[in-house]
C-alpha cells in the first residue's frame, strides 16, 4: 500500500469564489479551491514557499515547466504527472507481486503436496 498524502488544487469558479480557499479533505486527500484573488498556480507557490527553510519538503507533481521551475526556487522537488502515474504503476505491480508469493510455509506444503501426488505418475 502507497502511504502518502495529496494536496490537489484547483483553480475557484469566478462566479463562485470565496475571498479565502475552500478545502475539504477525503482521508488522505485534501482539495482546496484557490482564492478569488489568486490563480491555482500562485496558490501552490504561496504554500509551497512556507517549506523553504524546512528540511521534509513536498513533491510537487505537475507537467506545467514554468510552475515546476518556481517551485524549484523553495527547493521543492517536481515530478512530472507520467512519471508520477509510472510510479504509482510501479509500486502496485511490486506489491500485487509481492502478494502473490507464496510465504516460506505455503511453499513447504505446495512442495509437499507436489511430491505426495506426482509420486505415482
Amino acid at each position: 500500500m502507497l502511504r502518502f498524502s495529496a494536496l490537489l488544487v484547483f483553480d475557484n469558479n469566478p462566479k463562485h469564489a470565496l475571498s479565502y480557499p475552500h478545502r475539504s479533505q477525503r482521508s488522505t486527500l485534501e482539495i482546496v479551491y484557490a482564492p478569488s484573488h489568486l490563480s491555482a498556480d500562485d496558490y501552490i507557490l504561496e504554500y509551497l514557499e512556507r517549506f523553504y527553510e524546512v528540511k521534509k519538503k513536498p513533491t510537487l507533481i505537475t507537467s506545467d515547466n514554468e510552475l515546476s521551475r518556481k517551485a524549484h526556487l523553495f527547493g521543492v522537488k517536481t515530478l512530472p504527472i507520467s512519471d508520477f502515474f509510472a510510479l504509482l504503476h510501479s509500486k502496485h505491480e511490486k506489491r500485487r507481486r509481492m502478494d502473490e508469493k507464496p510465504t516460506g510455509e505455503l511453499s513447504r506444503q505446495i512442495e509437499r503436496y507436489l511430491s505426495i501426488f506426482t509420486k505415482d505418475l
